[in-house]
C-alpha cells in the first residue's frame, strides 16, 4: 500500500490517500510528482534514488530527499496547480503546512536551507528547491538538493518554479 500526499497549490488544500501498489498515479496536466523507492529510509546505500516526474518527463537524483520522505511516511508527493505567491511546503510526519516563501524566493540552495533551519528551529531538514534559472523559466532548469545533487534538466525545474 502506497501513501500519497497531494498538495493543491491553487487552494492550499492537503490530502493524504492510500493506493494499492499495482496502480499508477493518474497525472493531471501539470502535476509534479516526487516518488521515493520502496526501500528508501532504511539507510542502505543506493536505495534512496528519488524519481521526479510529470506526464512528459522523468528524472532521478541521488539525495537524502527520498529518505526523508519515507521517514515521514510518504511514498509520493504530488504537487497540483500553481500558487499565486511563493510558498514552501513543510512536512513533519502528519503535520503538513504550506508557508509563505517570499523571503527565500530568490535565494540559493544553501541560503534557503540555512534560513529554513532557523525559521523552523530544526537542524535536520532536507529541501528541494529551484534557483534563478527556474524562476527565469529556463527550459533546462533543475531541482536542487543537498550536496550539489539535482534532477530535472528536462524541464522539471521550470515546472516547479512555475508552481512557486
Amino acid at each position: 500500500m502506497k501513501k500519497i500526499l497531494y498538495i493543491n497549490l491553487n487552494n492550499k488544500r492537503i490530502k493524504v490517500t492510500h493506493q494499492y501498489d499495482e496502480y499508477k498515479i493518474n497525472l493531471n496536466g501539470d502535476n509534479l510528482v516526487f516518488e521515493a523507492p520502496p526501500l528508501a529510509g532504511y539507510g542502505v546505500v543506493g536505495l534512496n534514488r528519488l524519481s521526479v516526474y510529470d506526464k512528459n518527463s522523468l528524472s532521478q537524483s541521488g539525495s537524502h530527499f527520498a529518505h526523508f520522505m519515507k521517514c515521514n511516511g510518504y511514498d509520493y508527493l504530488v504537487m497540483e496547480g500553481e500558487s499565486q505567491e511563493p510558498v514552501y511546503v513543510y512536512i513533519d510526519k502528519d503535520n503538513i503546512s504550506i508557508k509563505d516563501a517570499k523571503h527565500i524566493y530568490n535565494e540559493s540552495y544553501n541560503v534557503v536551507r540555512e534560513l529554513l533551519k532557523k525559521e523552523l528551529e530544526e537542524e535536520k531538514i532536507e529541501i528541494a528547491t529551484v534557483g534563478m534559472a527556474g524562476i527565469n523559466k529556463v527550459d533546462f532548469a533543475k531541482i536542487m538538493f543537498r550536496n550539489n545533487k539535482s534532477c530535472g534538466k528536462n524541464g522539471l525545474g521550470k515546472l516547479m518554479a512555475t508552481k512557486k
